[in-house]
């Protein structure tokens, strides 16, 4: 391992050089991946990626644009919205730069809103269908992974091929089919590929505001009733509580499970949205007898077992939405009937007595949002049908005290008896039940160069969960200091400390990075701790990660290359760290670190011309010898290789 350590050593010192700092597409998607696995949340990275290049490659008006229009961008909250808004109506953009003026936008969020921002003239011309296919744009996106795995003898290459047609933010359609590792190309329920998806999305036709048909997402209020939105962490939440994106959207990706097929539309009648929806699809689950314990969302169908399983349940899914906007407020009521073929009966725990039983479920809820000022109020209240009817609340405020400091508070009451299952609202548990809790976060920037956050929640589970056989309480705090020494050197310092009687009694988790931009060149270093007391163990158990991110953009030639080198020491599971890494286009990769070794990648990407795009990324985890052997692996390495070939015209 000593060959590791000198590596290492040398790269950190490689990367003490400094320049000029720009921003990239990439940068912005690879900042809000980190930020979702700090907070231990795993969004839909492929839809998020897919959305936001999509606004890169046809950007926003900002002459033009809708308060929902800069929705869709991640890293805005709703004050900084409110606040372009107001400068462009005083002063109509010429140019991007102008952005740099608005008050609210530190230097890395302007960076960022300048890669999805155009300044140009309002289009006040109609448009004709003729235009809708003369300006449209065309991907083909053809990807083949190859990987081995231990103990796994199947087929390894995992494939998937997408078409999709977008023209002026009016007409979407596409066309997904994908394959996993293992899958045979024929079964008595696959044919080809093992998945198969498709989508169409018209906007703004008349009093339509959207039409969809296939494969798509609703998303209304903070998620008690119905979410298909991408939500992030708690410290995120900072920038992702102004209700979000609202409404219906198409759905490209390769997730078999986390999304609706049928028809849907949105009605506007000037301030009034009316949106109505209908989906139905097989899902996969264990039905036995006309029950099921669960769904199975894995999306896997190689085995003789996992194929008997694939679509055995029909799920019938209606909902309408009703909201109304005018000027800073907005309110709205959501309901939905979810009808299930079979009985859904979770097979009896300790921990499960409140969960949902039966083939039919209601759930009704009502939502609303007002800003005055630097204050936001917003919240949302939900009753699901159940053995007997539960309630579902989230309450918070968004306060700026001044222009630099921000405030959060954020309140949730779900009661035992709520468990609507298409919530997907904030909390502590996996799961909108049984719980209470207090949520406050802070974020200070009136330091030059400094940035100041902190959060911290309190909750409290009134009966058993997951490992925890009797009421807790619990709480976490999150530290985070980020520190832009000069303009190409940053360094970022995170502390995380949590505490939940039950399942464990302390986890601490420290994270530092130290980035350095110089020309073409950018390096990234990270030391990374975790620090467990479980309970079952006699004492506490310590894992690290050192890595170093090295990337160079050829000046001549379209080639951006990215590698990875890291060495991680985690023996205890309880332990184990999570690590985003770059991949190809509409992948993403997040390798649980644990045991001992080493890890490397080398990721690239060449744009051959405006036409064809390829992308190629080899990556390997070596472990030690006297580790695998402690745990009974026989395999030392284990390697991936992504391909995708993209074609656009």
């Amino acid at each position: 391992m000593r060959r590791w350590h000198t590596i290492g050593f040398l790269l950190c010192a490689i990367s003490y050089l400094a320049a000029q700092n720009d921003y990239t597409l990439p940068h912005v998607i690879e900042d809000i991946y980190a930020t979702a696995l700090e907070e231990g949340m795993t969004p839909d990275f492929e839809e998020l990626q897919e959305n936001l290049l999509l606004l890169h490659e046809q950007k926003i008006n900002i002459n033009q644009a809708t308060p929902d229009d800069l929705r869709q961008l991640y890293f805005l909250n709703e004050e900084q919205i409110g606040k372009i808004f107001v400068y462009r109506d005083q002063h109509p953009l010429h140019s991007v730069y102008e952005l740099q003026l608005i008050p609210g936008l530190s230097e890395w969020e302007y960076r960022f809103l300048a890669l999805f921002v155009e300044a140009g003239e309002p289009e006040k011309e109609k448009t004709y269908i003729r235009d809708l296919f003369r300006l449209a744009k065309h991907e083909i996106d053809w990807r083949i992974d190859a990987r081995n795995l231990e103990g796994f003898s199947g087929d390894p290459v995992y494939t998937s091929l997408r078409y999709q047609f977008r023209s002026m933010h009016k007409l979407e359609f596409g066309i997904t089919a994908e394959r996993d590792p293992g899958e045979p190309f024929a079964s008595p329920k696959t044919f080809g590929f093992d998945h198969y998806g498709g989508y169409l999305q018209l906007n703004d036709v008349g009093h339509f505001a959207t039409i969809v048909a296939g494969d798509y997402r609703a998303n209304f209020g903070l998620g008690l009733v119905v979410s298909g939105q991408t939500r992030f962490g708690k410290t995120a939440y900072l920038n992702d509580m102004s209700l979000g994106r609202q409404g219906l959207r198409k759905y490209g990706g390769t997730n078999e499970t986390n999304f609706f097929r049928g028809v849907g539309t949105t009605l506007r009648f000037g301030p009034l949205d009316a949106t109505f929806w209908y989906s139905y699809k097989k899902v996969d689950a264990n039905l036995q007898k006309g029950a099921f314990p669960s769904f199975i969302t894995t999306g896997l169908h190689r085995t003789p077992t996992e194929i008997s399983r694939k679509k055995t349940v029909g799920q019938h899914i209606i909902g309408a939405n009703l909201t109304y906007n005018w000027r800073n407020l907005r309110v709205g009521i959501t309901a939905t009937e979810n009808l299930l073929s079979d009985t859904l009966h979770p097979k009896p725990t300790y921990y499960n007595s409140h969960y949902f039983v039966g083939k039919r479920q209601a759930t009704v809820g009502a939502y609303a949002y007002y800003a005055y000022g630097r204050m936001q109020l917003f919240g949302e209240v939900a009753v699901a049908q159940n053995k007997k009817w539960g309630v579902g609340t989230l309450v918070g405020s968004s306060i700026s005290v001044a222009p630099d400091v921000r405030l959060l508070m954020l309140g949730r009451y779900y009661s035992p008896w709520f468990d609507n299952l298409l919530a997907d609202a904030f909390g502590e548990s996996s799961r909108n039940n049984d719980e209470l809790g207090f949520f406050a976060s802070t974020e200070v920037r009136c330091v030059k160069n400094w940035r100041f956050a902190l959060s911290a929640d309190v909750f409290y589970f009134s009966g058993p969960k997951y490992r925890i056989h009797e009421s807790t309480v619990g709480c976490e705090w999150i530290g985070d200091v980020g520190w832009q020494v000069v303009k190409p050197l940053s360094m970022a310092l995170k502390l995380r400390w949590k505490r939940t009687k039950g399942a464990y009694q302390d986890k601490c988790q420290a994270r530092y990075l130290l980035n350095i931009e110089s020309g073409n060149w950018r390096f990234e270093t990270a030391l990374e701790g975790s620090l467990c007391n479980y309970d079952e163990e006699k004492r506490p158990s310590l894992g690290g990660v050192i890595r170093q991110n090295v990337e160079y953009r050829f000046a001549r030639t379209p080639i951006v290359l990215q590698t990875r080198l890291e060495w991680f020491d985690v023996r205890n599971w309880n332990n184990r760290i999570y690590a985003y890494e770059n991949d190809i286009l509409y992948a993403f990769n997040i390798p649980a670190l644990y045991g001992q070794g080493g890890r490397w990648y080398v990721n690239a990407r060449y744009k051959i011309n405006e036409h064809f795009g390829l992308y190629l990324k080899v990556a390997e985890t070596v472990y030690t010898r006297k580790w695998a052997a402690s745990a009974g692996r026989k395999c030392l390495t284990q390697t991936d290789i992504h391909l995708l070939l993209r074609i656009v015209f």
